[in-house]
């Protein structure tokens, strides 16, 4: 787990429970070695979205702009349920 914030957040101070943040930069399902060689190597807007799906943390926008004039935005990360 990460950081403890039972003790910093005022409103869980009393609380029996103990709750912990996690960064999912540490996530097994995060590869951002795999996500950014894909980007590096990306011939097409589908390639490049393929690619970050694989990044999950840290979150980033990406605006791609293709050759033939397609735009686009992308916002890459994941988040916790």
């Amino acid at each position: 787990h990460g950081v403890i914030v039972t003790d910093i957040i005022e409103e869980l101070k009393n609380k029996e429970e103990v709750i912990a943040m996690k960064w999912s930069l540490f996530s097994e399902q995060n590869n951002p070695l795999n996500a950014f060689y894909g980007i590096n190597h990306s011939k097409t807007i589908q390639d490049m979205s393929s690619s970050l799906s694989e990044l999950k943390a840290p979150g980033l926008n990406f605006v791609i702009a293709s050759k033939t004039g397609e735009i686009a935005y992308f916002a890459a990360g994941g988040l916790y349920e």
